[in-house]
C-alpha cells in the first residue's frame, strides 16, 4: 500500500504532498544517485558503475571516479575488473599510458586465477590461468623488454600445461607444445642457441604426435612451424645444410594446406617458406632462383586480395634478389 510517510524516510529528496507525477520524477533521481553510488558488498556493481563514469553512459564522463570504482571492484577479485584495469593502463582508456602498472594488474590477476585453480584446478579454471599467463609473458616481452621476468611466467605457464595433462585437458599436449616454444624463444634473444634448440626439439616431438594423431590444419601447420624453428637456429649456428633440411620438411607441410585449404594463412606461410629457402645461401643458384620466383608469384597474388605492406614486402626483396 502506498504509505507516504515511509517512502519520504526512506528516500531523501521526496515531496509526497506533490502530485504524483512530480513524486515520480523526484524518486527517479533519487534512485539514480543511489545506482551510481559505490557498494562496498558488490563489486559487479561498482564494476558497471566504473564503466558508466569511463564512457558517460547516462552520466558526466569522470574519470577519476570510474578508476577508483573499477579498482575497488578489482581488489574484490572480480575477474572483468582485473582485465580491464590492465587494458586501461595498456591503452591509455580513462588514464595515463603505463605499461608496467598493466603488467601489475596482470600479475595481480594471474595471482587469483592461480589460487583459484589451486583450490579446485578444473579444465576451466587452468585454461583461464595458462591464457593469463600467456598474456603476462607477451606484455613483459612486448611492452617493457622485461625478458627475464617472462622467462619465469613462461616456466609458470609449463606448470599450468603439466597440471592441464595431468587432469586429461583435450587441450594439454598443444599449451605444452606453446609452453616450450616460449621458452625456446626466450633462449634465442638471450642468445643461448644450444638450449633453445633443445626447448625447440620437445616440441617437436609434441608436435609430431599431435599431427600425426590428429592430422588437422592447426597440427600440421604447428608442425611446419616447428620445422621452421629448427631452420633458424641451424642458420644461425651457421649450419646451412641442416637449416636446409629442416626448411623443406616446412615447405612439404605449407604446399599441402595451401593446396587444401586456400587460405591467406597456408599461402603466406608458404611464401616465407620459399623466400627463407630462396635467400639460404646454401642452396644451389637454380634451387634460389626457383624459390624466389614462387616468393615473387604468391607475393603478388597475395597483395592483390590482401594489400597488405608484408606482401608487398615479398615482391620487393624477391625482386631484388632475383
Amino acid at each position: 500500500a502506498t504509505n507516504s510517510e515511509e517512502l519520504a524516510r526512506l528516500f531523501e529528496g521526496i515531496d509526497p504532498t506533490l502530485p504524483p507525477e512530480q513524486v515520480a520524477a523526484q524518486l527517479r533521481e533519487v534512485l539514480l544517485g543511489i545506482a551510481l553510488l559505490e557498494n562496498k558488498d558488490d563489486p559487479v556493481h561498482n564494476f558497471l558503475i566504473g564503466l558508466a563514469y569511463l564512457s558517460g553512459i547516462d552520466v558526466e564522463v569522470d574519470h577519476e571516479k570510474a578508476l577508483q570504482l573499477i579498482t575497488s571492484a578489482a581488489e574484490a577479485d572480480l575477474p572483468e575488473a582485473y582485465e580491464k584495469l590492465v587494458s586501461m593502463y595498456q591503452t591509455g582508456e580513462g588514464v595515463e599510458r603505463n605499461y608496467h602498472t598493466a603488467i601489475e594488474w596482470q600479475k595481480r590477476y594471474v595471482d587469483h586465477l592461480q589460487s583459484v585453480a589451486d583450490a579446485n584446478p578444473t579444465e576451466d579454471r587452468l585454461t583461464t590461468l595458462f591464457n593469463a599467463l600467456w598474456d603476462l609473458g607477451e606484455a613483459q616481452r612486448r611492452d617493457v623488454g622485461a625478458v627475464a621476468y617472462a622467462k619465469d611466467t613462461y616456466i609458470a605457464m609449463l606448470r599450468c600445461a603439466l597440471s592441464m595433462q595431468a587432469i586429461g585437458h583435450p587441450w594439454a599436449y598443444r599449451d605444452l607444445s606453446v609452453s616450450y616454444n616460449n621458452l625456446g624463444d626466450i633462449c634465442c634473444a638471450e642468445g643461448k642457441l644450444d638450449l633453445a634448440k633443445k626447448w625447440y626439439r620437445i616440441v617437436l616431438e609434441i608436435d609430431e604426435a599431435l599431427a600425426r594423431e590428429t592430422g588437422t590444419v592447426q597440427a600440421r601447420r604447428d608442425l611446419s612451424i616447428s620445422y621452421e624453428r629448427l631452420g633458424n637456429i641451424s642458420q644461425a649456428q651457421g649450419r646451412l645444410d641442416e637449416a636446409q633440411e629442416w626448411r623443406r620438411k616446412s615447405l612439404e607441410i605449407d604446399e599441402a594446406l595451401a593446396r587444401e585449404t586456400g587460405t591467406v594463412q597456408a599461402w603466406d606461410d608458404l611464401a616465407e617458406i620459399c623466400f627463407h629457402l630462396g635467400t639460404l645461401s646454401d642452396t644451389s643458384k637454380e634451387e634460389r632462383i626457383m624459390y624466389l620466383q614462387r616468393t615473387l608469384e604468391i607475393g603478388k597474388r597475395l597483395h592483390e586480395v590482401t594489400r597488405m605492406s608484408r606482401h608487398q614486402d615479398f615482391i620487393t626483396v624477391a625482386e631484388q634478389e632475383l
